[in-house]
């Protein structure tokens, strides 16, 4: 915090790169405090009591934060920076970075006529306001819109080289605009919207002037404080229609022992750790994931707010319950990281180590897959088809070789290969080992994992349909012939070994020879599943395919 109220600090002239890239990652920190507490006052509110709507209207505001909230990082991105989103999550209550409101506590708290007033209007408040509002005294405070027309003036002092690498088209996912920033225009037009929505400005309390379909958030909430809708002509008043009050839950944050809360925290973690991904060498398509997960957060949301109590927001840490978020480890040099190890890991470790890595990879695969995850899995398992005739028939390699060679194979195979690869490191550290990963196929394939109590709906992990397991190995292939990460995956096919030789003795859905359906024989499976040679995998899973009798 010292070193945010720094940058306040610092003389206009003497702003330089440096003083840049920090304001941008102060800007990421302060966008991402305020949608914890615009979302829990939305889902305290009774959903089925709300005749003004007010609880839609805030989660809308919330999820334009968000949409600041990756102007922030593409701002930063322009640079040359890697934006951090995961490292900067508050706890709450909390301040707001960079000296903005100086002394306002942000926390969680239900809907009320307070909150409405002396924190939301307080963080959105107008550096001119359009409106006469006795109610409203303004704080005298820096203002989030004084801190981005700082970073404005940055932009222009500063000799800044934009660049498109790291950045991410915001228009699928939010429909206001790309926010791809290439030159000035853009930092000022990125820096425009952000204010708008929050502000409005000193003739307008709407977002676009003479557009009377959108009010600026200060201007929203000033409606449900009043109680009146704000006349949509000068000189506006809070003399409109009415704005009913909706019925609120009071919940206060959750402890965090309560299952519900422990579950929710860990929906809120994978949201944060997809949208941090995305900006550090991820894809747009973890960005998607993490947005589109906001409708499933609010679902866990309610079921907290049953017990008793309101959503914490807490982010778990790495080896706590859940899948480990990504987390950025020291500087490596990648020529020089071991990213694999075919001799270390624990031979029995704890099985809810198992079940959050497929409990996330169900998430982002299926659950929550985004179209370009689906597109490209659908891509991947029609060429699966060409592996089984090739299995069968060796004169039908070609063809098999043709298809996954196409360069929309080729792309499907490139994302799919690089999120689940993140999803492994990400819940078994670096370097993956070998052990570890195949105890949790040998129980995944067997069907012997515990059930999972954060996934409730269907608490079993284990492999859908018996010959996914030949459609995972043609994947894996397909990645070591066209040099995909290729260690990595020839790796993987081990553990893809284990499993569907576990599935076939254990749940009997098809033929495995040389193993018997025991104690020892799981034993003997799991050490086949190290012995066997890397250039030998890919024929040994096409062998046992065709005697599957699939």
């Amino acid at each position: 915090m010292r070193a945010l109220v720094r940058l306040m600090t610092v003389p206009t002239d003497k702003r330089d790169a440096g003083w840049l890239a920090e304001a941008l990652q102060a800007a990421i920190q302060l966008e991402l405090s305020t949608i914890a507490p615009y979302l829990y006052a939305a889902w305290s509110i009774d959903g089925n009591a709300d005749p003004s709507s007010c609880a839609p209207a805030i989660r809308q505001i919330a999820v334009e934060e968000m949409l600041h909230l990756g102007i922030a990082c593409n701002l930063l991105a322009s640079i040359g920076q890697q934006p951090d989103v995961l490292g900067v999550a508050p706890s709450y209550p909390t301040q707001l970075p960079m000296n903005v409101h100086k002394g306002l506590e942000v926390g969680l708290a239900p809907f009320s006529p307070d909150v409405l007033l002396h924190t939301f209007m307080v963080i959105e408040e107008p550096t001119d306001t359009a409106v006469e509002d006795p109610d409203f005294v303004p704080t005298g405070s820096r203002l989030i819109g004084q801190f981005y027309d700082q970073v404005r003036q940055a932009f222009r002092a500063c000799p800044v080289t934009f660049t498109l690498g790291g950045q991410i088209d915001l228009d699928d996912y939010f429909s206001m605009g790309s926010f791809v920033i290439t030159d000035l225009d853009g930092v000022d037009s990125a820096i425009d919207l952000i204010k708008r929505q929050g502000e409005g400005s000193s003739v307008t309390p709407f977002e676009q002037a003479g557009d009377e379909t959108e009010l600026a958030h200060f201007y929203q909430f000033g409606e449900m404080f009043h109680g009146h809708r704000l006349t949509r002509t000068a000189p506006f008043s809070y003399t409109g229609a009415a704005v009913e009050s909706p019925t609120v839950r009071a919940v206060s944050p959750a402890p965090v022992e309560l299952p519900e809360s422990v579950a929710f925290d860990q929906a809120y973690t994978t949201m944060l750790t997809c949208i941090h991904q995305a900006w550090r060498g991820g894809s747009d398509d973890d960005l998607g994931t993490g947005v589109s997960r906001m409708p499933a957060l609010g679902r866990l949301a309610e079921k907290v707010i049953r017990t008793g109590f309101g959503p914490a927001f807490r982010v778990i840490a790495p080896g706590t319950v859940g899948p480990a978020p990504h987390v950025d480890r020291a500087p490596v040099a990648d020529a020089d990281l071991a990213r694999v190890s075919l001799t270390t890991g624990a031979f029995r470790p704890d099985p809810s180590v198992h079940n959050a890595f497929f409990r996330d990879l169900d998430d982002w695969s299926g659950v929550h897959a985004t179209p370009r995850v689906r597109a490209s899995a659908a891509t991947m398992v029609d060429i699966a088809g060409r592996w089984l005739e090739f299995a069968g028939d060796p004169s039908a390699e070609k063809a098999w070789l043709d298809a996954i060679s196409t360069d929309d194979a080729r792309q499907a195979m490139a994302l799919l290969a690089a999120r689940q690869q993140r999803t492994v490191e990400a819940h078994y550290g670096l370097p993956v080992p070998l052990l570890t990963v195949l105890d949790g196929f040998e129980r995944f394939g067997s069907d012997s994992l515990p059930q999972d109590p954060l996934r409730p709906g269907a608490p079993r992990h284990n492999m859908n349909g018996a010959a996914t397991w030949f459609v995972l190995a043609s994947f894996a292939e397909a990645c070591v012939r066209l040099d995909v990460a290729t260690e990595f995956w020839t790796f993987m096919m081990r553990p893809a070994l284990c499993g569907l030789l576990n599935d076939g003795l254990f749940r009997g859905r098809f033929v495995v020879k040389g193993f018997d359906a025991t104690p020892e024989g799981r034993y003997a499976v799991f050490q086949h599943s190290q012995r066997v040679a890397d250039a030998d995998l890919p024929g040994e899973i096409r062998r046992r395919y065709l005697e599957s009798g699939l």
